[in-house]
């Protein structure tokens, strides 16, 4: 098998803002009044620009969606005026999409196929309330495309299971069930993420919540309480992405793919959700594929310096943390209390305050995170001396995942 290792390096981060600036502005994360393709385009240009580039240099563009975007790649291309495009990918795929795609630009310049290519997504998660139910069901009236349901879905929607949080609320019951993993864990995981949301002028939450208040916060689907839930947001977050060679003219600091992989386990199709075949619900699909990409990285997860894991839910940290060997299996509770993942803990998570506090963009703002972090660039949050880290991406039975160095 062949290695991406050290051969490709990010050079350029952006997000979506008014200015061009630094603030991830709060229009732009509520209801925020522009399109898709708007929310991209300011992304890839800050992108391009923090590369030191232009449009013109830029010849491969990619993202992922799932039915939910109005910024198709090609559309994107060409309000930048990206003159050709060599390589181009629309990855329809959940959560684990994004690092997908980030994965797949990798490859093509690897394989010559481009130089510099831009990966972005652009969501409206707040305007559209895709966070309010799944396409799956026919009662879901917020998307209109969807007029049938089909696949596994004949079961599950004439029976109510037609929302992202009602299916994940069984998988995180099956793991309570099974393992004796309390709430307390998973609010532990919600109080860590918003403290470092506060810390973070792009977080759209950024108000400290204490354990009562996680408690207290309405049940959605037992056992899943709202604050348990990532934020409905508005905006777009691009990187990117060119050859080690390439990067040593570069405007910034390259930050470096040492590792790069992606899975499903013994059933890995497009299970955004609960998938009703899974052998084990509770369990992560990164425990197929975390060793390919440790070997490939050639580290382990004692090296990593920090890990910016996806966070559509709360207990989706606590089961990746097992997945990816940080813990065993059925230990991912224990192991988030005391402040062990925190800013100064054995394993700082999701120190942008992940997209519980800071905003869901398919784990692409996590990319932008690391890439800060590995630069130096993350302010009051900073980690000491990161050299490596890990940033995930994940549906129920599929992820992705990069460790990357500086």
């Amino acid at each position: 098998m062949g290695t991406l290792k050290d051969k490709v390096a990010i050079v350029g981060i952006g997000h979506s803002a008014t200015d061009g600036g630094s603030k991830f502005v709060k229009k732009y994360s509520k209801l925020s009044g522009v399109s898709d393709v708007q929310l991209a385009l300011e992304a890839c240009k800050m992108a391009i620009e923090d590369a030191g580039l232009t449009s013109k240099d830029i010849d491969g563009i990619g993202c992922a969606h799932a039915l939910d975007s109005a910024a198709p790649s090609h559309q994107v291309a060409l309000g930048l005026g990206v003159p050709e495009i060599s390589f181009q990918v629309d990855n329809y795929a959940g959560g684990a999409g994004s690092i997908a795609v980030v994965q797949m630009a990798a490859a093509a310049i690897e394989a010559g196929l481009a130089k510099n290519v831009v990966c972005y997504r652009a969501m409206k998660t707040s305007t559209a309330g895709r966070l309010t139910g799944h396409p799956r069901g026919t009662s879901i009236s917020q998307f209109p495309d969807y007029h049938s349901v089909t696949g596994e879905a004949e079961f599950m929607a004439p029976f109510g299971l037609d929302s992202v949080r009602m299916e994940n609320a069984m998988r995180w019951k099956r793991h309570m069930i099974k393992y004796g993993t309390t709430s307390e864990q998973s609010g532990a995981v919600a109080i860590t993420h918003r403290e470092h949301a506060a810390l973070n002028d792009r977080a759209l939450e950024r108000e400290p919540i204490t354990m009562e208040d996680y408690l207290n916060s309405p049940m959605i689907m037992d056992p899943v309480r709202e604050l348990d839930i990532c934020l409905a947001s508005d905006g777009g977050y691009a990187v990117v992405l060119t050859s080690a060679e390439s990067a040593r003219d570069m405007k910034r600091s390259p930050v470096y793919i040492m590792g790069a992989a992606m899975g499903g386990g013994p059933l890995p199709g497009y299970a955004s959700g609960f998938p009703v075949q899974a052998p084990e619900p509770a369990e992560a699909a990164a425990k197929y594929f975390s060793k390919r990409l440790y070997d490939m990285a050639g580290v382990g997860p004692g090296d990593m310096d920090f890990a910016q894991i996806y966070d559509c839910f709360t207990f989706a940290v606590i089961y990746q943390l097992e997945g990816y060997g940080f813990c065993k299996e059925g230990e991912g509770g224990p192991f988030v209390e005391d402040g062990r993942i925190g800013l100064g803990g054995e394993l700082p998570v999701n120190t942008h305050g992940g997209q519980l506090s800071e905003g869901y963009f398919w784990s692409m703002n996590h990319l932008y995170e690391a890439v800060q972090q590995l630069r130096g660039e993350a302010g009051a949050r900073q980690i000491q001396d990161a050299e490596i880290g890990l940033v995930t991406g994940h549906t129920a039975q599929v992820g992705s995942a990069l460790i990357l160095r500086r």
